[in-house]
């Protein structure tokens, strides 16, 4: 008995689609949804890098903060965009943003009550990592904290 390429057999046209589908578009992972309460607790998995495609971070009136986390994309052909959707810190507290992987040399931003989402606009880094610096102290009022969305973005220098 010869092979037939027809017949029983798998279905290899849809395996292949299905293939192409999953590996050949962009593959995305959604949102991580982060709040800075629980991204600062004092253990050791805070200073892992996380590597992420894009993440929301909230914050609501969190009290005596002094935390650093850092994020890193999946490619070092990529960069970061930060954007605000809401930006209100007491006049006490501020959130760092630096470019790189450790808070260390000159920050990108210094974030405290003097600055709006609107004035802030879009912060973009220059290399796949973002650290953030968030030091607040012991008052302040349930409107205070802030939402960034942070998305990994491919760096135009690199475009084919």
């Amino acid at each position: 008995m010869g092979y037939s390429s027809r017949g029983p057999g798998p279905p290899w046209g849809l395996l292949l689609l299905l293939l192409l589908s999953f590996f050949g578009g962009v593959v995305s992972e959604e949102n991580k949804q982060y709040h800075m309460q629980s991204l600062c607790k004092n253990h050791f998995l805070q200073q892992l890098y996380r590597k992420i495609e894009g993440a929301v971070l909230r914050s609501q009136n969190e009290k005596s903060l002094d935390c650093v986390v850092t994020f890193q994309t999946h490619s070092i052909l990529q960069r970061f965009m930060l954007r605000f959707d809401m930006l209100h810190l007491d006049c006490n507290d501020h959130l760092f943003i630096y470019d790189g992987a450790h808070p260390v040399g000159a920050y990108k931003a210094d974030l405290n009550c003097r600055n709006t989402k609107q004035a802030v606009g879009a912060i973009f880094t220059r290399t796949n990592f973002v650290t953030l610096k968030y030091v607040t102290d012991g008052w302040g009022t349930e409107s205070n904290g802030f939402t960034l969305v942070i998305t990994a973005v491919k760096d135009p220098k690199h475009s084919c």
